[in-house]
């Protein structure tokens, strides 16, 4: 493959993700993508970002990670069937619509297109990944939307599905993670953190956060190549694009351009 994209958290942002992506200028037989999760709720392109993700799903050069806002609307949806009906709003979980869900189904709702989208959508997400395993230019890479376990005794396979989808023990203890793979996550916001709306690195370069706020002011969606270092971010955000910059020289010593 000629590059290996990681792109962030989208959050709905179908525009900024649509920057993003002619910026990469994706080539097909040539590229490989993978996605971090956390496809819809927040962003004003719900319906648009659906549509898009169902229609690359197939695509054996992309690889789409399930994210903890996508299990909340799977498990939605799986408790209630009659996608049409106010008696199967009243059993959504409250969590999802408080959560950016109520947005995304009144979108989904506006469209005209809930009984086609819907089920087509939560049936995407029941096949989507928890983590995704990969060896890049002979590194080890583990792929996951919020995170794993940082003890190194305890394999991949017996983690709790929390750890991939929901927990923030790795992002907040970025420093302390000393297993043998480089790790990449989203989910946790680097603006939340205090730090800048940019790709980083930590734990010597084996621990990337991809998650840039797309949805929070002044953020946007990122996307980095593993094989060569370089980030790209969406348009529509302030402060985030343009600029020089790299990653700590953890990552594989590399220099990061930003366009």
């Amino acid at each position: 493959m000629a590059r290996f994209f990681v792109i962030g958290d989208l959050h709905g942002e179908y525009g900024k993700f649509q920057s993003l992506w002619r910026k990469i200028g994706f080539r097909e037989g040539e590229d490989r993508a993978l996605f971090l999760g956390d496809y819809l709720d927040r962003g004003p392109g719900n319906v648009e970002m659906m549509t898009w993700v169902l229609r690359h799903l197939v695509r054996e050069d992309m690889v789409f990670l399930r994210g903890n806002h996508d299990e909340m609307m799977l498990a939605s949806f799986q408790e209630g069937r009659e996608t049409d009906t106010d008696s199967w709003y009243k059993k959504i979980d409250s969590l999802w619509l408080e959560n950016g869900g109520s947005e995304t189904l009144r979108q989904i709702r506006a469209s005209g297109r809930m009984k086609e989208l819907l089920p087509a959508w939560c049936g995407a997400v029941r096949h989507m990944p928890l983590y995704w395993q990969e060896t890049i230019c002979g590194r080890k890479y583990i792929f996951a939307h919020a995170g794993i376990c940082r003890d190194h005794a305890v394999p991949l396979e017996e983690m709790a599905a929390e750890d991939f989808l929901w927990s923030r023990d790795l992002a907040l203890h970025r420093d302390d993670y000393h297993r043998e793979e480089i790790v990449v996550i989203g989910h946790t916001p680097l603006p939340a953190l205090g730090l800048p709306a940019r790709p980083q690195a930590f734990s010597g370069g084996r621990v990337l956060m991809m998650d840039t706020g797309s949805y929070l002011p002044g953020g946007c969606i990122s996307c980095l190549d593993l094989l060569s270092g370089e980030v790209w971010q969406s348009d529509g955000t302030t402060g985030t694009g343009g600029a020089g910059g790299r990653l700590r020289r953890g990552l594989c010593g590399f220099f990061t351009k930003r366009r």
